[in-house]
């Protein structure tokens, strides 16, 4: 996704009552992550991000598009974990 497709999909979300696409995606790589679909979890976290880094250029205090960025940047520090930490976590 280009970055006039991240615009155009922000100002949609920002202007219906549905959640954000960056909602959607963070949802859907959840659901490719838990079915052990890591390239497609990964492509979709990365969207996902690139999606709230986009909004938050405009609204920088929007409460929203920083909880979204820190739950996608959350998803994907499970996948690529600390590796002192690897054994404290099983």
């Amino acid at each position: 996704m280009n970055n006039q497709e991240l615009s155009d999909s922000f100002s949609i979300a920002r202007a219906s009552a549905a959640p954000p696409a960056g909602i959607d995606l963070l949802e859907d790589a959840s659901e490719a992550l838990q079915q052990k679909s890591y390239d497609d979890g990964i492509a979709k976290l990365s969207r996902a991000i690139d999606f709230f880094k986009m909004g938050l250029k405009s609204k920088p205090h929007d409460k929203t598009l920083r909880e979204g960025l820190a739950k996608a940047w959350t998803l994907l520090s499970k996948l690529f974990p600390e590796p002192s930490l690897i054994d404290t976590l099983e």
